[in-house]
């Protein structure tokens, strides 16, 4: 599956965008479309075998959760996007917040 561009990232926030990191209810298995990419995207071995997860987000309508996942990069995460009412990935984004934001 191809990334999304930045315009079809952000299609996919809708605020609030909530941390639904601690409790987010039903999920789909990531992990195989990760694996499938790991590579290309650049994530550390680590991530893939012990399905390190930084943070999961939900829009505020409830439709997208951005997974995401830690890089080598410091403010730097691959964000795997799920379409909750198909349950399935539906594409993934590099989101830089070093870039995004002039974070350090």
């Amino acid at each position: 599956m191809p990334a999304f561009t930045e315009s079809e990232f952000k299609a996919t926030m809708k605020d609030p965008m909530v941390d639904v990191t601690a409790a987010p209810g039903d999920v789909v298995n990531i992990w195989p479309y990760v694996s499938g990419l790991a590579t290309e995207l650049g994530l550390p071995a680590l991530v893939l075998k012990k399905e390190l997860v930084e943070q999961v987000y939900r829009s505020g309508n409830g439709v997208h959760d951005h997974v995401l996942l830690p890089t080598e990069r410091r403010n730097r995460f691959v964000v795997i996007v799920v379409d909750r009412s198909r349950a399935i990935v539906a594409g993934h984004h590099i989101l830089d917040l070093n870039r995004e934001y002039g974070l350090k």
